[in-house]
């Protein structure tokens, strides 16, 4: 009785978040677009794939649902050298619970560094500088309802900052991993991301200057404000299915595939594999390869990680490699801590 309502629970959460993926489908009106950017080295080199294997910190920003497969403590620090020199880093935070659940805590942080200041009147540049800071901050909670089936949840804050401009809000993000009976017990997993409510700019410099009578010689200007307009989040659904082509003792292979659908741009397609080596008792290699369809220059991903025990933590080290094609390619690294 209990594996037909987690089946019948995951079919019905994924008609509605299906449904409110499309009916919220727009193009080209998202803000805080750092969300899309994707998280932890080993996700990002299996192509986004990751959604329904996702078993370690990168669940934070994946799919909260896969929280509730989560074995060990751990800790995850990211960094990546993203495009136009600009750097995104996330620090993630697992803690499982046994009966209680899973819970995790997130920070990701998106800059652009230091650009120089230019405006109409001084295109060359005025001398002075400025930058762009995106901020995300998140608290998940997730529990296995069944042997099989486990739902998660993430409320998280999300800022961006231009200059002395601010924006903000408050977002959602939900999902689910069912695992079944066939195929090495194959995982089906769905997630929505950024449901929340919309972000306006506001700040000191839409202080204008305004002269409500020009043709009046005795007239004096007033402040005024510019208006801005409200902007939604990119609101994200992703669905995958994985599962493990072989699976011993020594060595695994895991294949997944997914789709990838925000409010502003067509469905993405995401496929990746992990290949992974045990190689002295809990020491491990994985090498990864992806690839992304439908995107305007992203393409092949790839990519690996080891993991050693040291004074009794496991530290494991990920890199993921992605190419943008005319913009380059992007370097991810990471380093997690398992206890």
């Amino acid at each position: 009785m209990k594996r037909i309502v987690a089946v019948l629970s995951f079919l019905l959460l994924c008609g509605c978040l299906q449904s409110a993926a499309q009916e919220s489908s727009q193009v080209g009106t998202s803000m805080a677009n750092f969300l899309k950017i994707g998280v932890g080295p080993r996700a990002t080199a299996m192509g986004d794939a990751l959604v329904a294997m996702t078993d370690d910190a990168s669940a934070l920003y994946w799919n909260p649902g896969g929280l509730g497969h989560v074995r060990k403590n751990e800790l995850l620090m990211q960094s990546t050298a993203w495009i136009g020199d600009t750097k995104l880093y996330f620090l993630g935070i697992v803690f499982p619970l046994g009966d209680f659940g899973t819970l995790g805590a997130s920070v990701d942080y998106f800059t652009s560094g230091d650009m120089e200041e230019t405006t109409i009147q001084q295109p060359d540049g005025t001398g002075r500088t400025f930058s762009t800071h995106d901020l995300a901050l998140g608290v998940s909670y997730a529990k296995r309802l069944t042997d099989r089936f486990s739902v998660g949840v993430t409320v998280k804050y999300v800022s961006e900052s231009l200059s002395r401009e601010t924006a903000e809000a408050v977002a959602f993000d939900i999902g689910s991993v069912y695992t079944t009976s066939f195929l090495n017990e194959m995982k089906l997993g769905i997630a929505l991301s950024n449901l929340g409510g919309s972000m306006k700019v506001d700040g000191p410099d839409l202080i204008v200057s305004h002269d409500v009578a020009p043709d009046v010689p005795t007239n004096k200007s007033v402040d005024a404000s510019l208006a801005t307009q409200s902007w939604d989040l990119p609101l994200t659904f992703r669905i995958g299915v994985g599962t493990f082509v072989y699976k011993t003792e020594a060595s695994s292979l895991s294949l997944e595939a997914g789709v990838n659908d925000t409010r502003d741009f067509q469905p993405r397609y995401n496929l990746g594999s992990e290949l992974t080596v045990r190689v002295v008792g809990e020491q491990k290699v994985m090498l990864r390869l992806g690839y992304k369809g439908n995107y305007d220059e992203e393409g092949l991903t790839a990519g690996g990680g080891i993991v050693v025990n040291l004074s009794g933590f496991d530290f494991k080290m990920d890199y993921g490699y992605a190419s943008f094609s005319r913009l380059g390619n992007v370097h991810r690294y990471a380093v997690s801590i398992l206890f």
